[in-house]
Protein backbone atom coordinates (compact mmCIF):
# COMPACT_ATOMS: atom_id res chain seq x y z
CA UNK A 1 0.00 0.00 0.00
CA UNK A 2 1.21 3.38 -0.81
CA UNK A 3 1.33 5.94 1.72
CA UNK A 4 0.83 9.96 1.58
CA UNK A 5 2.11 12.55 3.89
CA UNK A 6 -0.57 13.73 6.37
CA UNK A 7 -2.19 10.36 6.15
CA UNK A 8 -3.85 8.85 9.50
CA UNK A 9 -2.31 5.42 10.15
CA UNK A 10 -2.10 2.82 13.31
CA UNK A 11 0.86 1.34 14.19
CA UNK A 12 0.49 -2.85 13.74
CA UNK A 13 2.04 -5.73 14.01
CA UNK A 14 5.28 -4.44 16.42
CA UNK A 15 4.32 -6.14 19.57
CA UNK A 16 5.61 -3.82 21.67
CA UNK A 17 4.52 0.15 23.47
CA UNK A 18 4.00 0.96 19.33
CA UNK A 19 1.04 -1.74 18.66
CA UNK A 20 -1.87 -0.10 18.11
CA UNK A 21 -0.73 3.59 18.33
CA UNK A 22 -2.21 6.19 16.22
CA UNK A 23 -0.04 8.71 14.26
CA UNK A 24 -0.23 10.96 11.24
CA UNK A 25 2.58 10.37 8.62
CA UNK A 26 4.60 13.45 8.20
CA UNK A 27 7.24 12.20 5.07
CA UNK A 28 10.15 9.98 4.12
CA UNK A 29 12.15 9.05 7.26
CA UNK A 30 14.79 10.97 5.30
CA UNK A 31 13.05 14.01 4.18
CA UNK A 32 12.95 12.39 0.53
CA UNK A 33 10.25 12.77 -1.18
CA UNK A 34 7.20 10.22 -0.80
CA UNK A 35 7.47 7.44 -3.98
CA UNK A 36 6.04 4.27 -4.54
CA UNK A 37 9.15 2.74 -3.34
CA UNK A 38 9.47 4.35 0.36
CA UNK A 39 9.65 1.81 2.80
CA UNK A 40 9.95 3.50 5.86
CA UNK A 41 7.88 6.76 6.92
CA UNK A 42 8.82 9.70 10.02
CA UNK A 43 5.02 9.40 12.19
CA UNK A 44 4.29 11.52 14.53
CA UNK A 45 2.32 9.24 17.04
CA UNK A 46 -0.19 10.51 19.62
CA UNK A 47 0.03 9.43 23.36
CA UNK A 48 -2.28 10.27 26.00
CA UNK A 49 -2.22 13.70 27.99
CA UNK A 50 -1.35 16.02 24.53
CA UNK A 51 1.93 13.70 24.42
CA UNK A 52 3.60 13.28 20.93
CA UNK A 53 6.59 11.57 20.03
CA UNK A 54 8.51 11.60 15.88
CA UNK A 55 9.22 7.60 15.45
CA UNK A 56 10.12 6.30 12.20
CA UNK A 57 8.16 3.17 11.04
CA UNK A 58 8.14 0.44 8.23
CA UNK A 59 5.29 0.33 5.48
CA UNK A 60 4.74 -3.26 7.05
CA UNK A 61 4.07 -2.26 10.26
CA UNK A 62 1.73 0.91 9.67
CA UNK A 63 -2.59 0.96 8.27
CA UNK A 64 -4.06 3.74 7.70
CA UNK A 65 -6.76 4.86 10.09
CA UNK A 66 -10.01 4.69 8.13
CA UNK A 67 -12.42 6.23 11.30
CA UNK A 68 -9.70 8.99 11.07
CA UNK A 69 -9.73 9.55 7.46
CA UNK A 70 -13.42 10.12 6.79
CA UNK A 71 -13.45 12.29 9.89
CA UNK A 72 -10.48 14.24 8.60
CA UNK A 73 -12.13 14.89 5.09
CA UNK A 74 -15.07 15.98 7.17
CA UNK A 75 -13.14 18.11 9.55
CA UNK A 76 -11.16 19.52 6.19
CA UNK A 77 -14.26 21.70 4.53
CA UNK A 78 -14.06 23.45 7.90
CA UNK A 79 -10.00 24.61 7.20
CA UNK A 80 -8.19 27.08 4.78
CA UNK A 81 -7.35 24.91 1.94
CA UNK A 82 -4.39 26.89 1.93
CA UNK A 83 -3.44 25.90 5.30
CA UNK A 84 -1.07 23.24 5.57
CA UNK A 85 0.04 23.90 8.70
CA UNK A 86 -3.27 22.25 10.78
CA UNK A 87 -2.61 18.57 10.42
CA UNK A 88 0.31 19.16 12.28
CA UNK A 89 -0.71 21.35 15.26
CA UNK A 90 -4.57 19.64 15.31
CA UNK A 91 -4.33 16.43 16.64
CA UNK A 92 -6.39 14.03 18.35
CA UNK A 93 -5.81 11.58 21.04
CA UNK A 94 -7.21 8.23 21.47
CA UNK A 95 -10.66 9.31 22.22
CA UNK A 96 -11.16 11.81 19.80
CA UNK A 97 -10.53 15.06 22.08
CA UNK A 98 -8.94 17.80 20.28
CA UNK A 99 -4.89 18.31 22.13
CA UNK A 100 -2.75 21.53 21.44
CA UNK A 101 0.05 20.81 19.82
CA UNK A 102 3.47 21.92 18.08
CA UNK A 103 6.53 21.44 15.73
CA UNK A 104 9.58 22.25 14.41
CA UNK A 105 9.12 25.07 11.65
CA UNK A 106 12.07 23.84 9.96
CA UNK A 107 10.61 20.19 10.16
CA UNK A 108 7.28 21.08 8.85
CA UNK A 109 9.27 23.64 6.03
CA UNK A 110 11.27 19.66 4.73
CA UNK A 111 8.15 17.72 4.89
CA UNK A 112 6.65 20.55 2.90
CA UNK A 113 9.69 21.26 0.43
CA UNK A 114 9.44 24.95 1.24
CA UNK A 115 11.44 26.72 3.07
CA UNK A 116 11.18 27.67 6.55
CA UNK A 117 10.41 31.62 6.26
CA UNK A 118 7.09 30.14 4.32
CA UNK A 119 5.76 27.88 7.45
CA UNK A 120 6.38 31.33 9.45
CA UNK A 121 4.66 33.59 7.10
CA UNK A 122 2.00 30.74 6.69
CA UNK A 123 1.62 30.27 10.75
CA UNK A 124 1.22 34.55 10.87
CA UNK A 125 -1.69 34.58 7.97
CA UNK A 126 -3.69 31.35 9.51
CA UNK A 127 -3.51 32.81 13.33
CA UNK A 128 -1.19 30.17 15.10
CA UNK A 129 1.65 30.94 17.57
CA UNK A 130 5.55 31.04 17.38
CA UNK A 131 7.97 29.86 20.07
CA UNK A 132 11.55 29.95 20.24
CA UNK A 133 13.31 27.32 22.10
CA UNK A 134 16.88 27.81 23.56
CA UNK A 135 19.12 25.05 25.34
CA UNK A 136 23.16 25.45 24.97
CA UNK A 137 23.42 25.19 21.22
CA UNK A 138 20.15 24.35 20.38
CA UNK A 139 18.13 27.09 18.88
CA UNK A 140 14.63 26.49 16.79
CA UNK A 141 11.48 28.41 15.92
CA UNK A 142 8.39 26.05 16.45
CA UNK A 143 4.95 26.89 15.69
CA UNK A 144 1.86 26.19 17.44
CA UNK A 145 -1.51 25.33 17.71
CA UNK A 146 -2.98 28.96 18.92
CA UNK A 147 -4.16 27.77 22.37
CA UNK A 148 -0.92 26.09 23.24
CA UNK A 149 0.64 27.26 26.31
CA UNK A 150 4.35 27.85 27.17
CA UNK A 151 4.31 25.06 30.18
CA UNK A 152 3.09 22.23 27.47
CA UNK A 153 5.92 23.36 25.28
CA UNK A 154 8.77 23.43 28.49
CA UNK A 155 7.34 20.36 29.16
CA UNK A 156 8.03 18.59 26.17
CA UNK A 157 10.64 20.05 24.97
CA UNK A 158 12.66 19.19 27.92
CA UNK A 159 11.46 15.67 26.64
CA UNK A 160 12.46 16.15 23.50
CA UNK A 161 16.30 17.90 24.02
CA UNK A 162 17.15 15.68 27.47
CA UNK A 163 17.17 18.40 29.65
CA UNK A 164 15.43 22.01 30.61
CA UNK A 165 15.32 24.66 27.83
CA UNK A 166 14.29 28.48 27.60
CA UNK A 167 10.73 28.50 25.48
CA UNK A 168 9.43 32.54 24.20
CA UNK A 169 7.12 33.27 22.47
CA UNK A 170 7.73 35.58 19.06
CA UNK A 171 5.55 37.91 17.92
CA UNK A 172 6.83 38.86 14.29
CA UNK A 173 5.12 40.26 11.54
CA UNK A 174 5.60 38.89 8.46
CA UNK A 175 8.93 38.24 6.88
CA UNK A 176 9.63 38.96 3.53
Amino acid sequence: MKFNKNDKVIVVNTGDVWENKKGIILGDFDKKEITEETEDFLVKIYFNDDKTVMQTFNKNNLELDANIVVESLNESKKIDKDDFIHNYVYLKDLDDNIIPSWFFVDKIAAAENIESVEVINAAIKFGYKLFQIVQNHFKRAIVAEPNCKIKTLSDECAEYILGSAVVTELKVKEIK
